[in-house]
């Protein structure tokens, strides 16, 4: 201002004593290294180069930096706010893994709770009810070799649930994934919520996840299934169950396939791979009978048998999915298969069959079981279920077959198969249901990529942190050239 002086503290500039300038009353030219009034400021320029330039605030103006400071904080509150006012707390976040994604079960087409469940999982680039892109998971995995660092946990967010890995192809970016455990139940009153973890930095997930015929991989299966057959493998080939074997994914029952089969009969199919049958000789009978009785209904006895399959052409005789043996008529213990005089998918129980009135030669992929629980059978057909009627044929002692029936002599299979179960239990009209939903990859929905709320807490903080670092040092470096207005 006119008339005031302005003293500088000593030790400003190096080497110079404190100085006491006055300012002019006129300032329209103003010479090199003179002070400079502009305004509310004054601006000094050196001749030693030690000092570019700067500014000196007047006391009256100092408000300003510090309203300036309290504007951004609240700022980074609000957009703090914004990010997270639609998404709810996060759970539990399972120590030493980097990223997750939610998955939601729909309890849509879960008509009671199921405990156990073998959930699928497919990984992919349109996968579930809302045909989501979840490879960002592959994205960070970046390999095959890492496709054990993944964890599977409850709602809770820490729980975790065993996994087996039928197929992961980081190539291709997909992969099918069975998840269950003794604690894991799907709910049929509401959705139901699990996270898969992922990391390319964690160590692989021995413990909980495996590849088919693992430990891990195992105890997907409780003791109620007696075979799980995904027909997954190479039939000439050693896959992980001895070179000619279908591997069985519940335990030791492996199948062996036929002679004559290839490589080339491994085929993609409903569910990854799975098995093509050219119906001359092709066939894979299973390494077990006792343990679901034969598929032989009596009082003392339960089991269950599920089945993918798609027939592509018309068919001229009765073609069968799974058999036990008899052939198709009066004195068959047991057959899923496709009756020639109408193309539909039908069941037999001692000798007598029961009509799907579902046609199965349309080249299209159909879910089929058949349930018997001791006194009655149920046939499900892609989801819907009827009674079976109940014959009264003696039990024939051919071994159990994938793609014929009577010791693969008779009534072999034209087409695919894909994963075969067999259980020492009936299950219920709730779980076949599920089954069929979650084969068909119809009960999840995903959410997006997520990482611990702490680090997306300090998020607002880093993005306003250069400019709150930027006022400190100016401040810093202001009340070092500090001036005192007398």
């Amino acid at each position: 201002r006119r008339g005031t002086f302005y003293r500088f503290i000593a030790g400003i500039l190096p080497g110079r004593a404190a100085a006491i300038s006055p300012i002019k009353a006129n300032n329209s030219q103003i010479l090199a290294n003179d002070i400079r009034l502009n305004s509310h400021y004054l601006a000094l320029a050196t001749a030693n180069n030690q000092f570019s330039s700067f500014k000196i605030s007047k006391k009256s103006n100092r408000w300003i930096g510090k309203v300036t400071l309290v504007l951004v904080l609240i700022s980074a509150m609000l957009l703090h706010s914004m990010i997270f006012r639609a998404q709810p707390v996060q759970a539990a976040w399972l120590s030493g893994w980097e990223k997750r994604v939610q998955i939601t079960v729909s309890n849509a087409n879960i008509d009671s709770d199921l405990t156990n469940f073998p959930l699928m999982l497919e990984l992919g680039t349109s996968v579930g009810t809302a045909s989501d892109d979840v490879s960002f998971i592959f994205d960070e995995l970046t390999s095959d070799a890492n496709r054990l660092k993944i964890a599977v946990t409850g709602s809770d967010g820490t729980t975790e649930h065993y996994v087996e890995i039928e197929l992961w192809d980081d190539a291709s970016e997909t992969a099918i994934l069975w998840v269950s455990s003794s604690s894991l139940t799907l709910s049929g009153s509401s959705d139901t919520t699990l996270y898969l973890y992922y990391d390319a930095a964690h160590a692989d997930n021995t413990t909980y996840v495996g590849d088919t015929n693992s430990a891990a991989a195992d105890n997907v299966w409780d003791g109620s299934y007696i075979g799980v057959f995904h027909l997954d493998e190479r039939p000439d080939t050693d896959d992980g169950c001895s070179s000619n074997n279908a591997c069985d994914s519940a335990g030791s029952f492996d199948g062996a396939f036929s002679s004559g089969m290839t490589s080339a009969d491994r085929v993609s199919a409903k569910i990854g791979n799975g098995t093509d049958f050219d119906g001359t000789g092709d066939y894979v009978p299973m390494g077990f009978n006792t343990e679901v009785d034969n598929l032989y209904a009596t009082s003392g006895n339960a089991w269950s048998v599920s089945a993918w399959f798609a027939h592509p052409n018309e068919i001229t005789a009765d073609q069968v999915v799974v058999g036990r043996g008899g052939g198709t008529g009066s004195a068959a213990t047991y057959n899923l298969y496709i009756e020639s005089s109408d193309d539909d998918i039908r069941s037999i129980i001692r000798g007598t069959q029961t009509d799907g009135a579902v046609n199965g030669d349309d080249a299209a992929w159909h879910f089929g079981s058949t349930t018997w629980d001791g006194t009655s059978g149920a046939l499900a057909i892609d989801g819907g279920e009827i009674s079976m009627s109940i014959g009264t044929a003696t039990q024939q002692t051919s071994t159990i077959i994938i793609g014929a029936t009577n010791a693969g002599a008779s009534n072999l299979w034209i087409g695919q198969v894909d994963e075969v179960r067999f259980s020492d239990t009936a299950r219920s009209s709730a779980w076949v249901k599920a089954d069929y939903y979650s084969t068909n990859d119809g009960l999840v929905d995903w959410g997006t990529e997520e990482i611990p709320e702490l680090v997306v807490l300090l998020l607002p903080l880093a993005l306003i942190s250069p400019l709150i670092v930027k006022y400190l040092d100016k401040r810093r470096r202001l009340a070092t050239l500090q001036a005192e207005l007398e």
